[in-house]
């Protein structure tokens, strides 16, 4: 043990150097150092400047020094900073932290007082004092942004300034910006008490709104927006104009949904009912399913739409009490309590669906993600900052009040001078949201202090309200993780700590204790199976993650985890069966009773069968599932039987994972469920778009490896250009169809008019050289197979 613990040791520390050899320089602008390229500024709180901050992978705790890159003429910094200057400490001394952060919280703290903002200055050469005068607005109150004065004005002063930019705009014709930003700019302003104020403005992109067609674009992102602000339009005004395009948005929306329950960047084949491009995505599924839902109250009855919205939501609901919700069709998130503010939007659409037991869990999640936790996200933060309150304050104002204590600076450092706001981004890193304005998105978190429309918390939420003590404690909670670090802080909690940790009520606590656990010597297993014999499910589950993250070292534990699979829990079934797989070899007596399990089929209590779906990855995933190495001493009709019904499986991955027991099986072995083999190619799995063709790869592998003839066609059937990745599958499913040699001499006409259909399709137009070689690889594949010379007898599934 101690020598994998030094392994562990030594990797760790290789990790780091390699990251840090990586890392780019900090400059220091006081001795003449430049702004590197490809980087961004930084908008710097109300002070009416921008500057320049050093940030890597997430982080800017390296920061010492601000470069000013601009100054708003009009601003409080007008008459203090200049282009040039370089902020390098606060109040008579210099940053000793994150320059970025302690910025921030001066600010925060000087509105506080009497908005003097004082600041150390290097400015050509010299060092000199230099202070701003901010607006002096107060405190954030314990409950903000209820009975909040300091959060009532940037409410209100925002609104004002917002509602006064759009009609300029109006007026100017201005380029319209992304249809997010037009949408939640005008929610903000309707969820105001002063929104009959703003009607015009609101009105004018909600006649835009109403003339939304689907595009060419990635049109799902924009058509949960463009339909909530329709919905929540009428409900506000009872404007019946808006009613026909409501309802033809909506069931535009219904109709895209895939068989299912999601949504991607665009709507699903018609023909099929699977996504286009390469799978679900839950941040559109999420605003997508909010949308239906406020329209269905605004009175959009079709039947389509309540199908819809009954399947979106039974595919989000299987992660309530699991973790946050993942970018897809993905096992429940575990790194963050909040992903990308998915767990906070989860809060939000399930109060909206009265499902108090859902959305309780998903608000405590958001409140748990808070500060720097919330900068980070897909390709940028933006909706990890939108959602945010919305889905807090389902759980009530002391939730609210204690995630804006831990995040007022983030707040803070966002709004502008003029209460606009900015999109700030993720220190270090590529932002798809540069540029783009924040200013209907954050004051939408705090208009859920007014709830005046559905989407900020109209009409009482059903959740159990956190008192303030409950409140503290899920803020402690969510202490611990940082975008470079992870979660390794818990590695300097006690032992004891650890295991108490085991039975929060967060699985992501839960696992982090588990993993922090697993990196300490001596056997645990005493401790987990006391913990285990409790009666509260939570330690059940933090058990078997803390078996899964010890491994071999739990082989005790195999008895207990053998016992779970019988349980009535099917997730506290599932961890078993994942704590199970990390084991290994002991676990070995558990694979006839893991092997019926997959080979039930799916019912009413588990509709997509998930128990099957991840039960099939412990046992058969490439890496480290029970029986991914070898099958020797299985029982093969148990082994037939699972093979069979998981190949029937939603889940394109779970199918997948049978790829690595094909492998193993002998021709008179598999000949029995050749037919289900081929039903897995045939049909592509209707979720799982992104690891879907694996299995059909495979198969197609194992019909050629034994010469069966159904599937010399089949290789050609299944190749569909305009479908994600389809170019490069075809490169494989043409070297398959050549192995058959010159059986497949039936099939060069179809590669003919492949050919064909590659040198005119439009797709190539750009590409030529990607055509070009599309193009000569079917023409070596035709003139493989007439060269080869005949191989073994063909096969055929009927005999």
């Amino acid at each position: 043990m101690k020598t994998i613990l030094s392994a562990l040791c030594i990797l760790s520390t290789a990790l780091q150097l390699s990251k840090a050899a990586d890392q780019p320089p900090v400059p220091d602008f006081t001795k003449g150092d430049t702004i590197p390229e490809k980087s961004h500024d930084w908008n710097l709180g109300p002070t009416g400047a921008r500057g320049w901050i050093y940030g890597y992978r997430g982080e800017s705790n390296e920061a010492r020094q601000i470069f000013i890159t601009e100054v708003d003429s009009q601003s409080p910094s007008a008459k203090a900073l200049k282009v040039g200057d370089v902020i390098i400490g606060l109040a008579g001394k210099n940053f000793t932290s994150d320059a970025r952060i302690s910025f921030a919280h001066a600010i925060t703290a000087a509105e506080a007082t009497d908005g003097k903002l004082r600041l150390n200055v290097w400015r050509d050469g010299s060092r000199i004092d230099a202070v701003i005068q901010l607006e002096a607005i107060g405190s954030y109150g314990a409950t903000a942004p209820w009975d909040c004065p300091k959060s009532q004005r940037i409410f209100e002063q925002g609104c004002k300034r917002l509602a006064k930019r759009m009609q300029a705009d109006i007026q100017s014709k201005a380029k319209r910006k992304h249809p997010i930003q037009h949408m939640l700019n005008a929610l903000a302003l309707l969820s105001s008490p002063d929104r009959d104020n703003y009607m015009p403005v609101i009105k004018h992109e909600v006649e835009w709104a109403k003339k939304w067609m689907v595009h060419n674009g990635l049109y799902c992102w924009d058509a949960g927006w463009v339909n909530l602000l329709l919905a929540e339009y009428f409900l506000a005004t009872k404007d019946e104009s808006v009613l026909p395009d409501l309802k033809r948005i909506s069931l535009a929306i219904a109709g895209g949904q895939s068989n299912v329950g999601t949504w991607g960047h665009r709507f699903a084949y018609k023909h099929n009912g699977i996504l286009m491009g390469y799978g679900a995505m839950n941040q559109v599924g999420l605003s997508l399913t909010t949308s239906l839902v406020v329209a269905r109250d605004a009175g959009v009855t079709d039947p389509k739409v309540y199908q819809a919205i009954d399947k979106s939501s039974r595919f989000l609901h299987f992660y309530a009490g699991k973790g946050a919700l993942p970018y897809g069709d993905h096992h429940p998130w575990l790194q963050m309590h909040d992903d990308n503010g998915k767990a906070s939007a989860a809060a939000v659409l399930f109060d909206l669906l009265d499902d108090p037991e859902a959305s309780e869990f998903f608000s405590r999640m958001g409140t748990a993600s808070y500060g720097i936790e919330r900068e980070s996200g897909h390709t940028g933060n933006f909706f990890n900052m939108l959602w945010s309150l919305p889905g807090i304050s389902r759980s009530g104002p002391e939730a609210t009040g204690a995630w804006i204590r831990e995040s007022s600076w983030l707040l803070d450092l966002a709004r502008r001078h003029d209460y606009s706001f900015d999109y700030l981004g993720i220190p270090g890193d590529h932002n798809s949201y540069h540029g783009w304005d924040c200013t209907g998105a954050y004051l939408l978190g705090l208009g859920v202090a007014h709830g005046q429309i559905r989407f900020t918390g109209k009409d009482s939420s059903a959740v159990t309200q956190l008192n303030r003590a409950d409140a503290k404690q899920i803020i402690e909670d969510g202490i611990g993780w940082t975008p470079r670090s992870k979660g390794e802080s818990y590695n300097s909690r006690t032992t004891k700590e650890l295991l108490s940790k085991l039975s929060n009520w967060s699985p992501v606590v839960r696992e982090r204790a588990a993993i922090a656990l697993a990196l300490r010597e001596g056997d645990f297993t005493p401790q987990l199976l006391k913990i285990a014999n409790s009666n509260d499910p939570n330690a059940k589950l933090g058990v078997c993650a803390a078996f899964e993250q010890l491994g071999a070292r739990a082989s005790a534990g195999v008895p207990i985890l053998t016992e779970f699979l019988s349980s009535d829990d099917l997730w506290l079934r599932v961890q078993a069966a994942e704590a199970l797989a990390k084991i290994g070899k002991a676990a070995a007596p558990a694979i006839p009773i893991l092997l019926r399990l997959v080979a039930q089929p799916a019912d009413s209590s588990d509709p997509r069968a998930h128990n099957q779906r991840f039960i099939a990855f412990a046992l058969f995933n490439q890496r480290g599932g029970l029986l991914s190495k070898t099958i020797e001493h299985v029982d093969r009709d148990l082994l037939r039987n699972a093979i069979v019904s998981i190949l029937k499986n939603e889940d394109g991955r779970a199918r997948g994972s049978l790829a690595s027991v094909y492998r193993h099986l002998s021709y008179e072995e598999i000949q029995p469920i050749l037919p289900a083999v081929m039903e897995a190619i045939t049909h592509q799995s209707p979720s799982g778009v992104m690891f879907s063709d694996g299995i059909r790869q495979a198969g197609l592998e194992v019909l050629a490896k034994y010469r069966i003839s159904e599937g010399i066609p089949l290789c050609m059937e299944i190749i569909e250009l305009d479908r994600w990745g389809g170019e490069r599958r075809m490169k494989s499913y043409l070297k398959i169809l050549a192995s058959y040699g010159v059986e497949a001499t039936s099939q060069i006409p179809s590669l003919k008019s492949l050919a064909e259909d590659i040198a005119s399709n439009p797709k190539f137009d750009r590409r030529k050289q990607v055509r070009a070689e599309h193009i000569m690889l079917i023409e070596k594949t035709i003139e493989n197979i007439l060269e080869a010379k005949p191989g073994e007898p063909l096969r055929s599934i009927t005999h």
